[in-house]
């Protein structure tokens, strides 16, 4: 997930930034807190903005990501993640559906996947696991579960999620208007227990189930396929065969979930491990080898597919790979970027 943004200095060392990153591949290089991975599955020019505030115990982020993109990884060991979604249509957490009423929680030691298939915005928090659970104790009289994970919070009332909303945003700008705010401990603590005790004073546990429609159960069967045979590249009938499903009822769950049928999420995919290739590319890789790699044989329309997808040609991303130093980032200290 991590909607929690990395930030400029280690991670609870307290600090406020605004972020800028200009391609999906940089922000991965930026820290090394933070194990994540992303996935472009949309067209366009990739951009990140991003709005954070620390404390020794806590990371609070507002996050604008820019354009449909998978993100896989794991809360920072001795963190559990918590978030709400701002906008963002066919957005999923854990395969399951991410709504506005619902918030996003997930425990230490438990990877999580976010998948968005168009741009999407978000608030989220990343808590030392022993502060979140003493404040869900007093509370609730009870702790969050550490074996579910996804948006099994659940607002318990309308306009709920706009007020936690506002209060995780009200925290962020005072800590950009002051960036040394939070190096004084009660400031601190107070930011902390007005974050943590807003969400879980307007939230409630539900039924992480979700929704077990066969549509959605089978688009996440289709994916996890193309994705082992992401180089092999099969085609619509072995998908089909492989999922046990007919192309209409594939094509069916894909718009659904996805948003694109199963070709173009599959071509999505093989472009962005093209584009990673490339981007990490050793010297004498061609662009050419690179395309050939994940199945695509007609050189000019894997530029013309690639520039459509990224907004610029394969030789310009190899060109980047060769010139290290180069990054598409920036930080600054005060300023919302992106509310």
């Amino acid at each position: 997930m991590a909607l929690t943004a990395p930030g400029v200095q280690a991670l609870f060392e307290p600090s406020a930034a605004r972020l800028t990153f200009d391609d999906f591949a940089v922000q991965r290089e930026v820290s090394s807190a933070w194990d994540e991975r992303y996935t472009q599955i949309g067209r366009g020019k990739a951009r990140v903005r991003a709005a954070v505030a620390t404390t020794k115990r806590m990371q609070l982020a507002y996050i604008s990501r820019t354009p449909g993109c998978r993100v896989e990884g794991a809360p920072v060991q001795g963190t559990s993640i918590l978030g709400i979604v701002l906008a963002g249509p066919f957005l999923h957490l854990q395969g399951q559906p991410w709504k506005p009423d619902h918030f996003a929680y997930v425990p230490s030691g438990m990877p999580y996947e976010v998948m968005g298939s168009a741009p999407h915005r978000a608030l989220a928090v990343s808590v030392r696991s022993d502060l979140l659970d003493r404040m869900a104790r007093a509370c609730w009289g009870h702790s969050l579960p550490l074996d579910r994970s996804g948006p099994i919070l659940r607002a318990r009332t309308p306009g709920a999620s706009q007020d936690v909303a506002r209060s995780w945003f009200r925290w962020i700008a005072i800590a950009l208007r002051h960036p040394d705010i939070l190096r004084d401990q009660a400031v601190a603590t107070q930011m902390e227990e007005d974050v943590l005790g807003a969400l879980l004073g307007a939230s409630e546990l539900v039924d992480g189930s979700g929704d077990e429609r066969p549509w959605r159960e089978l688009a996440l069967r289709a994916d996890a396929y193309i994705r082992q045979t992401l180089a092999e590249a099969p085609h619509l009938e072995q998908l089909c065969d492989a999922v046990q499903a007919s192309p209409r009822s594939l094509h069916a769950s894909f718009k659904t979930i996805f948003n694109a049928t199963p070709r173009a999420y599959q071509t999505a995919l093989r472009l962005d491990a093209a584009r990673r290739d490339l981007l990490h590319a050793s010297p004498g890789t061609t662009v050419s080898s690179v395309a050939v790699k994940w199945g695509f044989f007609q050189f000019g329309r894997f530029s013309g597919a690639y520039r459509q997808m990224f907004g610029e040609e394969p030789r310009q991303t190899l060109r980047r790979a060769h010139s290290p130093g180069v990054h598409a980032f920036s930080a600054t200290p005060s300023g919302l970027h992106g509310q």
